[in-house]
């Protein structure tokens, strides 16, 4: 049952293209055998034609022996036919002797041929047993082991595939982890170009801010520097108002001499009144002094006037030049608060979204992120609200300064009004009293001074507390400190008194004037004193415009400050948040390096296990092949065994049929089965040739050592042929090789056999011919002789 179970084998390509082939020689072989039978026919045709022209000739020579009747004409003719039928006589007598010779020979050969037959057939039915016993022992010690191999290549294969589907789950989760983190790397450096454009447009945005900051402290410089030129011209006011009040001074020592020399006289008068004429002169100096008293003030008022209102002229146009300045700068301002707005709330999401991505929702991370961000906020909202306070403070310090303003400005309102009354009161008094009331003129002359004193002096404290406030501010943005105590504030109050003096000094002057002048023209002073008031109103009111602005701007230059103190705060998170991100992806970058050689190592295992895999294949399609050429070749000696016993039992056949026939006919048999089995022979030792150019390398050497042994053995058996029956199992037996052998030298053992038994048929025969035909020449040497 094992064997019919082994007969189904899967057979290769290279095993069947090679069966292919060797179908296609075994046909050639048949070819060649049907050539030679065909050739066999020939020549026995050939042989009876020549055996049809022995009979004839033999007809001929006995006529020509029974004789003809005598006469005198037939003599020489029967002469001659008689020496031409004693040569033919002796040719057939000759041809006779070899025909017998070579009949001895054919019979001495037939028998030995019968002998070699019957040998041969009983060594190839020893063979075909041994063989049949040894393919049954090696197919069941093959079958045993194939089923060994395939049980370790079934459990090996197993393993394999293990390993496979756990590399394959391994290659799988490393492939999905490489996945995610080129995807993640993709994505960080997708935001960091974005982070990146993102800080150049910022560093843009505050080289723009910079370049804003330098020109807006390059105008607060301008402007501290037209401040201080005002203080200059200030300075200078003050030093004209001193000459003036010296002036004043000078004049109304003056009047008091003028009043004691009037005393002097009025005295001398009442004791002594002049006469006409004295008093005419007298009149005239008073009047020529008191005229040119008053020209000459008037010329200086009128002047005064002038340098006023050119003053209020350049005023207003540095006023407008600086409206159009804080116009501009405000737009400037505004336009950076909405790109610094843009930029915040681009870095804002971009801060949400790095927080997101590089801190991931766990406990630990959450609870540190918190603390964190609860402590920065702490102390952003701390900063906040100091910043807040300070403004508050600002803001409530500003108000309460320009309620104080307010204030101010009713009260000289109110003075104003007070003034124009007394001032209508004075009028109509003087223009009644006019000689008798000259101690009321001088009592109303001290009232205006003080009134007016008062209302300039809350007027020049007011703008000169503006004046110190802007340049108060100006300095501070410009030194970056925040204190307001380190201002040299002495100087202000220096200023404001030298102020208050030229103030009394000018009015004193008037004053003086309106002593000098009738009463109209101290009326015209009055209104050019309330036109010359409400332009400085005016001018002051566009002052605080003026300020207010100022301040509105160092207000956004602050904000504009803070703002770019946050921004360089972001800009420093955001250069530390580039440095982990960048730590972060040469962290990544090391992972995907081990991933990589890791997955490379397996792939190595893997083609590794894959080499092992087909090594195992092609031994065992090795083996497979090795088995299957075993099997042929059993298979063929098998079939080249049957086809031998044929050819013998035809041998036998034909031997016995052409006994009755002439010894040429058997000479021939003879011959045609030489070459048959010469020509058997050949392809045999070709099969034999292929099959050890078939084994594997491994097979060679000992193979190499059973064939010089078996043709030493048969060499033995040829020269003791009695004693080969009795060899041939022994030595069979001693070449029989180790288990792991017997499919390679089976099919040499069964070609060498069939050798030998030919070669010592064919010697056998060549001797018993020589023998044959020794007999046949000395017996026709002994006939010569009698």
């Amino acid at each position: 049952e094992k064997c019919k179970n082994t007969n189904y084998v899967q057979i290769t390509m290279d095993t069947y293209t090679h069966l292919s082939k060797m179908e296609d020689q075994v046909k050639l072989f048949e070819s060649q055998v049907k050539d030679l039978n065909e050739k066999i026919t020939t020549a026995q045709s050939e042989l009876s034609t020549k055996e049809c022209l022995i009979l004839q000739h033999a007809k001929v020579a006995e006529e020509a022996v029974s004789g003809r009747p005598a006469g005198s004409g037939s003599s020489v003719f029967t002469s001659l036919g008689w020496e031409k039928a004693d040569a033919e006589t002796l040719i057939l007598k000759r041809q006779l002797e070899s025909v017998t010779l070579l009949k001895l020979t054919a019979e001495d050969r037939a028998s030995h041929l019968d002998d070699a037959l019957k040998e041969c057939t009983r060594q190839i039915r020893v063979v075909k047993d041994e063989s049949e016993q040894n393919l049954q022992a090696v197919v069941l010690a093959k079958t045993i082991h194939w089923d060994k191999i395939k049980a370790q290549l079934e459990l090996k294969i197993e393993e394999l595939n293990q390993g496979l589907h756990r590399a394959a789950s391994d290659n799988a989760s490393l492939t999905r982890t490489l996945q995610e983190r080129s995807e993640t790397i993709v994505r960080i450096r997708e935001e960091k170009s974005k982070a990146e454009a993102e800080v150049e447009k910022l560093k843009t945005n505050i080289q723009l801010a910079e370049k804003e900051i330098s020109t807006l402290k390059y105008d607060v410089h301008v402007a501290s520097k037209e401040v201080e030129i005002r203080n200059e011209d200030k300075n200078m006011s003050l030093k004209s108002a001193e000459n003036a009040n010296r002036q004043y001074v000078e004049g109304v020592k003056k009047i008091a001499k003028l009043e004691g020399e009037c005393q002097r006289l009025r005295g001398l008068l009442r004791k002594k009144l002049p006469g006409p004429g004295a008093m005419a002169q007298m009149k005239l100096e008073v009047e020529c002094l008191g005229h040119e008293l008053t020209d000459h003030k008037w010329e200086e008022c009128k002047r005064e006037n002038v340098n006023l209102t050119k003053r209020t002229l350049e005023m207003e146009e540095e006023i407008q030049t600086l409206k159009e300045l804080l116009a501009s700068k405000n737009n400037e301002l505004n336009v950076s608060r909405n790109v610094c707005a843009k930029t915040l709330g681009k870095l804002k999401a971009l801060e949400a979204q790095m927080h997101d991505q590089y801190h991931p929702p766990s406990v630990t991370s959450v609870s540190e992120d918190g603390f964190d961000e609860e402590g920065s906020s702490a102390t952003s909202g701390d900063s906040h609200k100091v910043r807040k306070a300070n403004v508050d403070g600002s803001t409530k310090a500003r108000v309460c300064n320009r309620l104080e303003l307010m204030d101010d400005f009713l009260e000289i309102e109110k003075l104003a009004a007070n003034d124009s009354a007394s001032k209508s009161c004075n009028s109509a008094c003087s223009s009644k009293h006019s000689e008798k009331d000259d101690t009321a003129l001088d009592q109303l002359l001290t009232v205006l001074r003080s009134r007016i004193s008062s209302v300039f002096e809350s007027l020049e404290g007011i703008s000169i507390e503006k004046i110190v406030e802007a340049m108060r501010l100006s300095i501070q943005e410009m030194l970056g400190s925040s204190s307001r105590k380190q201002l040299p504030s002495p100087l202000f109050e220096v200023a404001d008194e030298t102020h208050e003096k030229h103030v009394l000094s000018s009015q004193d002057k008037k004053v003086e004037d309106s002593e000098s002048n009738p009463l109209e023209d101290t009326y015209a002073k009055t209104e050019d004193d309330s036109s010359c008031k409400s332009l400085l109103k005016e001018v002051e009111l566009e002052k605080e415009k003026i300020e207010l602005e100022l301040t509105r701007c160092l207000e956004n230059l602050e904000s504009a400050k803070l703002e770019l103190e946050e921004k360089e705060k972001l800009i420093s998170e955001m250069k530390w948040q580039l440095i982990s991100s960048r730590d972060l992806q040469s962290l990544a970058e090391t992972q995907l390096k081990c991933v990589t050689e890791s997955y490379k190592t397996l792939e190595l295992h893997a083609k590794e296990l894959e080499a092992n895999v087909k090594r195992l294949e092609e031994e065992t399609e090795r083996l497979e092949r090795a088995f299957s050429t075993e099997k042929r070749g059993h298979e063929e000696t098998l079939a080249k065994c049957k086809d031998l016993q044929e050819e013998m039992q035809r041998n036998e056949t034909c031997r016995k049929g052409s006994a009755s026939k002439s010894q040429p006919n058997q000479e021939k048999d003879i011959a045609s089965a030489t070459e048959k089995l010469a020509a058997c022979q050949e392809t045999i030792h070709l099969l034999s040739q292929q099959l050890q150019s078939l084994q594997p390398q491994s097979n060679h050497i000992p193979n190499t050592q059973s064939p010089e042994k078996k043709i030493q053995h048969h060499k033995a058996s040829e020269a003791t042929p009695n004693s080969g029956q009795d060899d041939l199992p022994h030595d069979h037996n001693n070449i029989q090789p180790s288990h792991s052998f017997r499919h390679t030298v089976n099919p040499t053992v069964h070609a060498i056999i069939k050798s030998s038994s030919v070669s010592s048929s064919s010697r056998e025969d060549g001797e018993k011919h020589t023998r044959g035909l020794g007999r046949f020449f000395s017996s026709k040497s002994k006939n010569n002789g009698r």
